[in-house]
């Protein structure tokens, strides 16, 4: 499960933004947040869950110039193990590349994130939190990716966590080669993010499980919701049934 929030423009006015809230309804830039996943996402295939443009998509924006018709689009990978999809729908695909390939082997429930950029016109980026220890290991390994990005580093520390552990995160900032691919790295469940025996563990490699997507000077906040199933009560069929599920959505089964 993943919450889409838009980023609220700066160059939005204030007496518009007041008006639509005292309305209840989206600022003019913005929208309520929406909860996505593979079943929300049941009018894609290839394990598409998001598609981001100014016309026609999820999540429009329809008053952006710098946002494409079709400028991106997220999908899910995982390693399907040679396991054939036998039914219909939406369904997360076996990985496209090596790097695809390593963030689902790293993964706990072998799941990835990719954004695509669709051909955009001016670009796409994307930002997210990583220790200070993991930031150069962590940008070498999305350069691995479809084209030659270079990733950078900001200083600035934009980490709201109160663990002593934040102080240490840099920002990566990732641009996605245009019709090309990355893998948000953060967005996959990590062990350092399951360990609850060890807290410390989890801010390990990184800081939270949220990134910000950059469409032209258009901005949103995607965030992981990790999803936990206990099957201790049902019956066998019932079981199968919904481990199957689990397996396909990226929810984890515990006892």
């Amino acid at each position: 499960m993943f919450k889409v929030e838009i980023i609220p423009s700066t160059q939005s006015s204030s007496s518009s933004s007041q008006s639509q809230q005292s309305q209840q309804d989206p600022p003019e830039d913005g929208i309520l947040p929406l909860h996505i996943n593979l079943n929300t996402a049941s009018h894609h295939t290839d394990g598409i869950i998001l598609l981001v443009g100014r016309k026609n998509s999820d999540l429009t924006f329809p008053n952006e110039k710098s946002v494409s018709r079709s400028h991106c689009r997220l999908r899910l990978v995982r390693l399907n193990n040679d396991k054939e999809e036998e039914e219909d729908g939406n369904h997360a695909k076996n990985p496209m590349n090596e790097s695809e390939k390593e963030a689902c082997e790293s993964a706990i429930d072998g799941l990835a994130i990719v954004i695509d950029d669709l051909g955009s016109k001016f670009g796409t980026k994307v930002f997210y939190n990583c220790l200070e220890d993991n930031a150069t290991k962590t940008s070498q390994s999305n350069s691995k990716s479809d084209s030659e990005t270079d990733d950078e580093t900001d200083d600035e520390n934009q980490n709201t966590q109160p663990n002593n552990a934040a102080s240490l995160s840099k920002q990566i900032t990732t641009p996605v080669p245009k019709n090309g691919s990355v893998v948000i790295p953060n967005l996959s469940i990590h062990r350092d993010h399951d360990d609850d025996d060890d807290d410390d563990n989890k801010q390990q490699q990184f800081v939270d499980l949220t990134a910000i997507i950059q469409c032209g000077t258009a901005r949103f906040q995607i965030t992981r919701i990790p999803l936990k199933c206990c099957l201790s009560r049902l019956s066998t069929l019932d079981k199968k049934k919904i481990s199957s599920m689990c397996s396909s959505i990226g929810a984890e089964i515990v006892s």
